[in-house]
């Protein structure tokens, strides 16, 4: 068992950014502070300090990009449904056209193409719906923020623990 020789005060600055290189893989990777500590030898306070900072960093980037990164992953997620929509009538058409064949054919069609060609058009509505539906929801936008804050200045909530004022 070898004891890590810990060095007492302040690290200079390349000392500081050789600990944050170090403990910014652990950062990155999930691992927690108390590993990355166990790890590197770097006192668990510092790597508590640096895990926070950087959390917060990302907090502060997520909170003013969240719009930004709702209306994308609504546009992403529109756009797989209509790539599973088109594929969907691909399937359609050729189930159609098997079905077109056994009747040519003067052949029985088998009931399995009439169950499949059902189910089909059951997912094609199902996807066309939740497309509409999750193209009707809005997102969060800073101006209705800012338009809900007006109004709760503009029109205080009564405390729940007063009696309501009547006016005559």
């Amino acid at each position: 068992m070898s004891l890590i020789q810990r060095q007492k005060g302040r690290p200079s600055k390349t000392q500081q950014l050789g600990i944050q290189k170090k403990l910014r893989e652990h950062y990155e990777r999930g691992t927690s502070a108390s590993f990355a500590s166990t790890k590197t030898g770097i006192n668990i306070k510092t790597v508590c300090h640096y895990f926070n900072e950087w959390t917060n960093e990302l907090k502060q980037i997520e909170e003013n990009e969240f719009v930004i990164r709702q209306n994308r992953e609504k546009e992403r997620c529109i756009m797989n449904l209509e790539y599973m929509i088109d594929k969907l009538y691909e399937l359609l058409e050729q189930l159609e056209d098997e079905i077109k064949n056994y009747t040519k054919e003067k052949k029985p069609v088998p009931k399995h193409l009439f169950s499949l060609k059902l189910q089909t058009i059951y997912r094609i509505t199902e996807f066309a719906q939740q497309k509409g539906a999750l193209g009707m929801t809005p997102t969060l936008d800073f101006d209705a923020q800012e338009s809900v804050i007006r109004y709760r200045e503009n029109n205080p909530i009564q405390n729940l623990g007063e009696p309501v004022k009547y006016y005559r």
